[in-house]
């Protein structure tokens, strides 16, 4: 039974007066006293006896932010959300409000599910509001709650001119919708000094060579091979010319990659070098991605591997990494190729397949190497909403090629072994595009164009002690009750 009768009697009766406005009705609710009770107020011992478990509404109940506003609030914290009213839907990953987000029943965004949002199974799905250990890991140790506390921090120091306890002061306004108190101001900033010198005693990382021009002499790195080029482009991260973005980007499900690479060094972790991409690296997000795995990869190190996500048999988002049997030492001259097909291979009656090729530049005598991967994927990782980048990932600063590439090109198709460069085929296919060093100065704009890594480095050794010490703030700061529970 209602615990007041009364109340929502009268409120009908406004309802219909008011022309069946909902609007009106909603702006009564919300404005009213009854609503915007807090439910900070302590209990007395006359409420614990008549109402202890507040059924008479004489406070507000703790309420818990819920999936959208979570997700909206520290976008709009961090200074990114965009002011969109209208549109089509994007997908979770651009910084809009959640309500233009698309909803995918089978792939639905994974902040989202974790704090509740309302699934897509249902013609009327029933929100559920739980507290389990994997909200608070998502928050603690995700990669996107950590992003965004970086980016509040950028947005603050850049406010406040660099002055910290005007930061700490406002850091503790913005997280908490009030003024910190003297003495929460004071512990802000005692925590700030302290973590600057925690993360000062990290052991610097060497810096990336400043990188004027990006296209040096080729034969010093690919020994005067008929694949290569005069010239060659290097990539450095930290530096200006860390990826390339390209315009044109194959639209069929069938394409072949090839590229001549000279990798420096591989990822410390599992971490890919990447050669060619359309994809953020989010296994939530369909694409794909070429490249070269780290030395604590489970897939062994150096060795050639693309990663796919999209659509499988029953429609559900999945994502495959397909490593190959090619190991592609450090500083070493190579030709690769990857031709992804979405045609079952035999016995299989979905799906598709990559088929590697590789040719070491190095070696007078090599042969074409040649290996297939099948995998479950039959649709969907080709991603409109993702650019093409070359030497790195869409919207990451992570999976950054490292050394020389001294071409690399597209087309759309299926390329058999004699149709490949490395070949030398009589009539070569037409490329889609095909990036050549030798003639880069003059023709990559506006088909090519060099990026630096969006957002704020994830790496401490490139960001200040301050920024990283006011990151962490902020990290605590959207992990407390406080900004959870509606005072």
């Amino acid at each position: 039974a209602p615990s007041h009768p009364e109340l929502l009697d009268w409120l009908t009766g406004e309802f219909l007066a008011n022309g069946w406005s909902f609007k009106k009705l909603h702006r009564l609710i919300l404005t009213s006293e009854a609503y915007r009770q807090s439910s900070l107020v302590q209990p007395t011992e006359l409420t614990n006896q008549a109402d202890p478990a507040n059924k008479l509404l004489w406070r507000m109940n703790p309420l818990r932010l819920d999936a959208e506003q979570t997700r909206d609030t520290l976008l709009m914290l961090s200074g990114e959300l965009k002011d969109q009213v209208s549109g089509p839907s994007v997908d979770a990953s651009e910084p809009v409000r959640s309500i233009f987000t698309r909803k995918r029943r089978n792939s639905p965004d994974e902040f989202l599910t974790r704090f509740d949002a309302a699934p897509g199974f249902f013609s009327l799905a029933k929100r559920e509001t739980t507290t389990t250990a994997l909200q608070s890991l998502v928050m603690i140790n995700g990669e996107w709650p950590l992003q965004r506390a970086r980016m509040m921090a950028t947005r603050v120091l850049k406010e406040r001119n660099g002055d910290e306890k005007a930061a700490a002061a406002e850091a503790i306004r913005l997280a908490y919708s009030r003024p910190g108190t003297k003495e929460e101001v004071e512990g802000a900033l005692k925590f700030l000094k302290h973590q600057q010198g925690v993360i000062s005693k990290d052991k610097p990382v060497e810096a990336a060579p400043e990188v004027t021009n990006p296209v040096v002499d080729a034969p010093p790195l690919f020994n005067k091979h008929f694949l290569s080029s005069s010239k060659a482009v290097l990539f450095r991260q930290g530096t200006t010319f860390e990826k390339l973005r390209v315009a044109g980007a194959p639209e069929s499900p069938e394409f072949t990659v090839e590229a001549v690479v000279n990798v420096d060094s591989v990822f410390a972790d599992s971490s890919v070098r990447t050669i060619i991409s359309r994809w953020n690296g989010d296994p939530a997000t369909k694409g794909w991605s070429l490249g070269l795995t780290g030395k604590a990869s489970k897939h062994k190190p150096n060795h050639l591997v693309f990663e796919i996500t999209g659509d499988d048999f029953q429609g559900a988002l999945v994502r495959e990494v397909l490593p190959s049997t090619v190991f592609i030492p450090d500083h070493t001259p190579y030709y690769v190729a990857a031709v992804v097909s979405n045609r079952p291979v035999e016995g299989k009656n979905f799906g598709g397949s990559v088929t590697f090729h590789t040719l070491n530049l190095a070696d007078p005598k090599a042969k074409l190497v040649s290996v297939t991967v099948p995998h479950g994927i039959g649709s969907g990782y080709v991603n409109a909403e993702r650019k093409l980048i070359i030497g790195g990932r869409d919207t990451t600063d992570k999976h950054l090629w490292s050394g020389a590439m001294a071409s690399v090109m597209i087309t759309n198709g299926l390329l058999d072994a004699p149709q490949l460069v490395a070949s030398k085929p009589m009539n070569a296919p037409e490329r889609l595009f095909e990036l050549n060093a030798d003639t880069l100065v003059d023709t990559y704009k506006p088909t090519f164009s060099w990026e630096k890594s969006s957002g704020v480095p994830t790496n401490r050794s490139r960001s200040s002690p301050k920024l990283e010490a006011l990151a962490d703030l902020f990290h605590t700061l959207i992990n407390s009750n406080e900004f959870f529970y509606l005072p």
